[in-house]
């Protein structure tokens, strides 16, 4: 899912993530960068010393900082939202595990009485 567009020299770099954390860098329909991130994660683009970061609000409001530098300088700056399908689907993975968990350990403990 497209997050997020930046222009930079005449070119268009998008940022895309999935819901499992997966980014992808595509610069004017072209794969620059592919990563998983949990927490975020920096990403090398084809230009001179120039790099996207992204750091994620995991807790709370759960956004996306993005943050494209240049020379050591902060070009732009992008917080988004993450997708509401996103923030679901985490929260019944972690419900499910929650689940998992009691119930294997209330095996663990019924079974060494």
């Amino acid at each position: 899912m497209k997050y997020a567009e930046f222009n930079i020299d005449n070119k268009i770099v998008e940022f895309h993530n999935t819901m499992i954390g997966f980014e992808k860098i595509i610069i004017n329909d072209q794969t620059v960068s592919k990563k998983y991130s949990f927490s975020g994660v920096t990403h090398q683009l084809p230009f001179k010393d120039c790099y996207l970061e992204s750091k994620y609000v995991q807790f709370g409001n759960r956004k996306i900082a993005l943050t494209l530098i240049k020379d050591g300088n902060i070009i732009d700056e992008k917080t988004i939202a993450t997708n509401t399908k996103q923030r679901i689907f985490w929260m019944m993975i972690g419900v499910l595990s929650g689940i998992v968990t009691y119930r294997f350990l209330n095996y663990i403990v019924q079974f060494a009485n």
